[in-house]
């Protein structure tokens, strides 16, 4: 589920292929730590960083507003994010659980409406 995933690569990988339509080239990223096992990760590359940065969120939403689809960013007397995503009338994703960042949200609610 998307309300799972944590703001990161893994979100930012997702949202580059499922809502922005764009492949993902992944890069092996090898970390080193004296005294540790090295270790082994994955990393897309050349992917922007979505769910942290405002202004890479903000290609989410325009991507979406290109395909006529609303976008309201929330925001509640705590500071925390939702982001609410409409076609037309019908809303296909109104967030029930808020996030801190309006980036994370922003990404939650486009990954939820590409998959109604």
């Amino acid at each position: 589920m998307t309300a799972d995933i944590p703001a990161g690569r893994e979100l930012d990988a997702l949202v580059h292929e499922l809502v922005m339509g764009l492949p993902t080239m992944p890069m092996v990223k090898w970390t080193v730590v004296p005294g540790q096992p090295l270790t082994r990760t994955l990393d897309p590359f050349g992917v922007p960083a979505y769910s942290t940065d405002i202004s890479a969120a903000w290609l989410v939403v325009e991507k979406l507003q290109e395909q006529g689809v609303r976008v309201d960013i929330l925001s509640d007397w705590h500071g925390h994010r939702t982001c609410r995503v409409a076609r037309k009338s019908e809303i296909l994703y109104d967030a029930l659980d808020w996030s801190d960042t309006a980036p994370l949200a922003i990404c939650r609610a486009a990954l939820r409406a590409v998959r109604q």
